[in-house]
Order: structure tokens, then C-alpha cells, then sequence
């Protein structure tokens, strides 16, 4: 299993949120659509604007088709999405790809109100 690890330097937390969910809402289904995508995790810093996203993913092709969907999410968002991704990929601060050693991905839930994802 891979994980491909994204960080982001927004102006704010609050700012961080807001587009992390619109890019999240606007892309769940063609994210989750990734054949060997086996989840995400969003996290953000307690305080400050830095925040990260990790994709789960099974192996080399699934990363492959996941980079590929990344590379056309901006002709294939509307909207507030479309507006959030320039926003997402402008805060980019960096992408890795690393190997999943160990973990129990099935354990993890989202927080209370932040709904799937």
C-alpha cells in the first residue's frame, strides 16, 4: 500500500477548511472512483493555516491513476469546487509518495460533524 502525502499552507485554519471540504465535496465521487483507492485522511494544525492530505492507495497504478485524475480535477470541477482547487493547488506546499508499513485504516472515523471523508 502507498500513501500519497500533500501539504498546504493556507492564510488560516478557517481558510484551510473551507477549502479542503469544497474541494473534498466537489471530488468525492471521481476520487473515490480510483480503482485501489482505499481512503483519505484531511489533517490541520491546531493552530495556523498548514494542513495535510493523505490518500491511501494499493499500489503503483492506482497511484498513477490517482495523479492523472489530480492532474484533470481542474476541468472536471464546477463551480465553488473549481474556484477551492486553484485556491488547494495554489497553497501546495509539497507531494511525497511513501510505503504504508502498518496501520489499522479500518479503525479510523471522521470527527463528529465533519462528515464523510
Amino acid at each position: 500500500m502507498l500513501a500519497r502525502v500533500a501539504t498546504y499552507e493556507f492564510g488560516d485554519r478557517a481558510e484551510g477548511r473551507r477549502v479542503l471540504a469544497a474541494v473534498r465535496d466537489g471530488a468525492r465521487e471521481l476520487v473515490e472512483g480510483i480503482a485501489g483507492w482505499r481512503g483519505v485522511v484531511h489533517l490541520a494544525e491546531r493552530e495556523g493555516g498548514r494542513a495535510t492530505v493523505i490518500h491511501f492507495l494499493d499500489d503503483e497504478h492506482s497511484l498513477a491513476a490517482a495523479e492523472a485524475l489530480f492532474a484533470a480535477l481542474p476541468r472536471r470541477l464546477e463551480g465553488g469546487a473549481a474556484s477551492a482547487l486553484r485556491e488547494l493547488n495554489a497553497a501546495r506546499e509539497s507531494v511525497t509518495v511513501v510505503d504504508v508499513l502498518a496501520g489499522e485504516l479500518d479503525r479510523l472515523v471522521s470527527p463528529p460533524g465533519a462528515g464523510a471523508g
